[in-house]
């Protein structure tokens, strides 16, 4: 599902949710965003070059519509950095990511990654931190009150995350998408002309019956 850097921006809609995760390489960003959209998890991932994304249609029942997504993937290599910066226009969603057991990780995600959301304008995004890896809880380096105190210092939503198992991030996204259209309104990221009607139970019914 990777994209020609020539045809990212012609993919992309105004009013497709754009979710953008960060991090240093490693963490299991990638990881993140194949298990979300296609509900995959490959141990032997390979590391980003550049960036790529992939798209996923989510119902929010909160707000009765369905939002399409395109979830960014980065590099979080260093030299990529520059080219990294590329990727952050017009997103709406920042997921800040680390690896609970590697420090490092967290101290580059304070240090750096989350300085980098002064480039788009952080009243104009909602960011979330996935604390990524918490199956291997028992080599934990990061703990989760760290974490959730930093993230509550920035105003981020927090969960801890397991591509592996797929623990956290299904929730992370409805979490962060339903926060963004608290804050910039539904008619950010759906088109006016379409409307979702959720039946009920006597509806459903009907239909499977005429079926």
């Amino acid at each position: 599902m990777s994209k020609n850097k020539n045809n990212l921006n012609s993919d992309l809609k105004s009013n497709d949710c754009k979710v953008v995760l960060l991090g240093r390489s490693g963490v299991g960003k990638t990881s993140i965003a194949t298990r979300f959209v296609s509900s995959l998890f490959n141990e032997q991932q390979s590391t980003t070059i550049g960036g790529y994304f992939l798209n996923k249609n989510i119902f929010i029942e909160k707000y009765n519509r369905e939002i399409k997504l395109s979830i960014w993937d980065t590099a979080g290599q260093e030299r990529y950095r520059s080219l990294t910066k590329f990727f952050y226009k017009e997103a709406k969603i920042i997921i800040l990511t680390y690896d609970i057991t590697d420090y490092e990780s967290f101290e580059e995600l304070k240090n750096y990654w989350y300085e980098q959301l002064n480039l788009i304008g952080k009243d104009k995004i909602v960011v979330g931190i996935a604390g990524n890896k918490s199956d291997l809880y028992e080599e934990e380096k990061v703990s989760e009150e760290i974490a959730r105190d930093y993230a509550n210092k920035i105003g981020a939503s927090f969960r801890l995350t397991s591509a592996m198992n797929s623990n956290g991030i299904n929730e992370l996204f409805k979490e962060l998408i339903e926060c963004y259209i608290d804050k910039f309104g539904i008619e950010s990221i759906v088109n006016k002309d379409i409307s979702y009607v959720k039946l009920t139970k006597d509806e459903n019914k009907k239909k499977r019956k005429l079926c």
